[in-house]
């Protein structure tokens, strides 16, 4: 389709978004293209109105779609209309609220230290887990990694995000020991990707999911669908509960609005709630004769969705 092709060449050159970005948008309008043929007489884009596009959005939400996709659709009709210069129109559509975001279950440290530990033996999937994990990226940032990026004398390491936009990320001890054990079985020059396959190409995202939910098979993580964005949760939440505060873990992981950050990856506990309650109204808790409950530094973080929590992972695990 001609005007596919020149949409997408729009969004890489005028937009400059991320490619899963592009591969996303492009999907959005061939459904919405597909559905405007379907109709009696034929849609086109050229030719639309705003009537057609509130159609489309009941057709999509009668379909299902949740409220954060219907609002993804949206953005993509706004990118199609004005990349053939009907900016009017595409400022005519109004987007649905947000919808809420579904609680993600998150691992406690606990087990990703058994899932870690699963990879001992293995120097290569040792490395990649552990940064994963320890550096908050997506399976895409991990993948894009170079060996010039990693800075051993800054403790930093340079990640390309979504949009191509360039950050630096704080290194623990464990990746620098991890990630330096991995190189040095290989020798690779400093243009060379860090974390290769066994046929010496670089991983790709769904090689890194597979990856990881092999792992998270092997030790037994209690979490149905563990995928890569899972650590990355796990880490925005257990630097949350260090006292990271919501800016700082913002820009470790690379948000553009702090909106995302807090409403999607941070995961606090009951645990965590009830010992800011406690210091903050200590004379209320006092009425009522009770007694500050503030449990140990390994406590298990319980969740809202405790009828997936297994115990005996813990025990397993530890």
């Amino acid at each position: 389709m001609q005007n596919l092709d020149a949409f997408t060449l729009y969004l890489r050159a005028e937009c400059g978004v991320a490619d899963q970005t592009v591969e996303a948008y492009t999907r959005d309008v061939r459904a919405v293209t597909a559905w405007m043929g379907a109709n009696v007489p034929p849609v086109t884009w050229a030719a639309c109105h705003i009537e057609d596009i509130r159609a489309y959005i009941r057709y999509a939400t009668c379909r299902g779609l949740h409220a954060n996709s219907i609002r993804r659709h949206i953005d993509s009709i706004r990118a199609m209309l004005r990349s053939i210069c009907r900016d009017d129109l595409a400022r005519e559509i109004e987007k649905p609220k947000a919808g809420y975001y579904p609680v993600t279950l998150i691992p406690t440290v606990l087990e990703v230290a058994a899932l870690l530990a699963s990879a001992v033996g293995n120097p290569r999937d040792l490395a990649l887990l552990t940064t994963l994990y320890d550096c908050g990226l997506r399976a895409s940032e991990l993948c894009g990694l170079k060996v010039a990026d990693l800075d051993h004398k800054s403790e930093l390491i340079t990640v390309q995000g979504k949009g191509n936009k360039i950050r630096r990320v704080p290194t623990t001890p464990e990746v620098r020991a991890s990630v330096v054990a991995y190189l040095e079985l290989r020798s690779p020059q400093p243009d060379d990707f860090i974390f290769l396959r066994s046929s010496g190409q670089p991983f790709t995202r769904t090689q890194i999911y597979k990856l990881v939910h092999r792992y998270a098979r092997r030790s037994k993580q209690r979490i149905p669908g563990f995928h890569p964005h899972t650590l990355r949760h796990a880490k925005a939440s257990h630097l949350f509960d260090k006292g990271l505060n919501e800016r700082e873990i913002q820009e470790f992981l690379g948000h553009s609005d702090v909106k995302t950050t807090t409403l999607v990856y941070l995961h606090t506990d009951r645990y965590q709630l009830r010992k800011v309650f406690c210091e903050c109204f200590p004379r209320e808790r006092q009425a009522r004769g009770e007694k500050p409950e503030i449990p140990p530094a390994d406590q298990p973080r319980m969740r809202r969705d405790l009828a997936l929590y297994k115990p005996d992972i813990r025990k397993k695990a530890s």
